[in-house]
Parts: structure tokens; C-alpha cells; sequence
């Protein structure tokens, strides 16, 4: 976000992505420069607070599923591998 703050907006959308996009790379740097930042100095108070969002969100987003999730992705795949099958005979 504070990336794009300084990218000038243009009235045509086309423009406007295609500036957004250009940037991307310097994001991506800036993004991988924080991280190894980050990694060498993890046992500062100030460096945790700073990431712990992100390390929130990662524990939200890896958690262990449920019985009830398994369930669903199995009957999932099963309804799944079952069209492929019916679709296989049909060609």
C-alpha cells in the first residue's frame, strides 16, 4: 500500500494497471528484504510486534483441519474422481 500511495494514477484503466503491475518487482524485493530483515533480528521486542500480524494471520491460515473439514474434502474428491470416471467412459 504505501507502494502504490506513489504510483500517479492515470484517468484510463488500462494505464493504470499496466503502472500497477510495473511495480510489482519492487514490491516483491521490497517484501523479501523485510522478511530477511526480519529473520536476523526475530529476537528483538521491536521486530516482533512488527511482524506478529503476519504470524497471526499464518496461524489462522495453517491451522489443522476438523473432522468435519476432512470429512467434506474427502466427499469433495470423491464427487469429483467419480465425474472424471463417468466423463473417461463417455469419450
Amino acid at each position: 500500500m504505501v507502494v502504490y500511495t506513489f504510483v500517479p494514477r492515470h484517468p484510463e484503466f488500462a494505464l493504470n494497471l499496466l503502472r500497477r503491475l510495473a511495480v510489482v518487482p519492487l514490491i516483491a524485493g521490497i517484501g523479501y528484504e523485510i522478511l530477511k530483515w526480519s529473520a536476523k533480528y526475530r529476537d528483538h521486542a521491536l521486530v516482533r510486534l512488527l511482524v506478529a500480524p503476519g504470524i497471526w494471520t499464518q496461524h489462522i491460515t495453517t491451522r489443522q483441519p476438523d473432522d468435519d473439514q476432512i470429512e467434506v474434502a474427502i466427499t469433495t474428491l470423491n464427487s469429483t474422481l467419480k465425474l472424471e470416471q463417468d466423463h473417461a467412459k463417455e469419450s
